[in-house]
């Protein structure tokens, strides 16, 4: 991208896991957000979950909600950050500890979408979204005029 490049958005869906230098990737990225623009961020959640299947797809990292946010540039303003997916969490735990596959069948793939991720969009907000498989944060650039320079 050129430097005047600008966009009111810019989406990492499970990427930053892969990137070894995260802070100096968000860092670069955050040089091309328009005025109040937003950064958002979807990762993997918590070390303790890390497995085999984090392996398989070359995961560098699982985040906690202090690590990701710690991974932004100070120059941006925090607007949220939270978990999601909190019965998908339970069920990486249980295919860390018991299954230990390192990648789903298409069976487990189906229930996850049909199953567990509709327990999940009522149940998240009710525990205050404190737990999940994935972790979100938007951060977003709080300057009014012009590009970053």
């Amino acid at each position: 991208l050129g430097p005047d490049e600008l966009f009111d958005s810019i989406l990492y869906i499970d990427v930053l896991e892969h990137i070894q230098d995260d802070r100096g990737e968000l860092a670069s990225v955050s040089r091309h957000l328009a005025s109040r623009g937003k950064l958002i961020v979807l990762s993997p959640a918590f070390p303790s979950l890390y497995s085999k299947f984090d392996t398989a797809l070359g995961h560098v990292r699982r985040y906690t909600a202090k690590s990701l946010a710690a991974a932004f540039p100070a120059s941006l303003r925090r607007e949220r950050v939270f978990y999601a997916d909190s019965v998908g969490a339970v069920a990486s735990l249980a295919n860390r500890l018991l299954l230990r596959q390192s990648m789903p069948g298409p069976a487990q793939i189906q229930t996850w979408d049909k199953g567990i991720i509709p327990i999940s969009r009522v149940l998240d907000p009710l525990i205050g979204r404190r737990l999940g498989r994935s972790v979100i944060a938007v951060y977003s650039e709080p300057r009014q005029n012009g590009p970053r320079r």
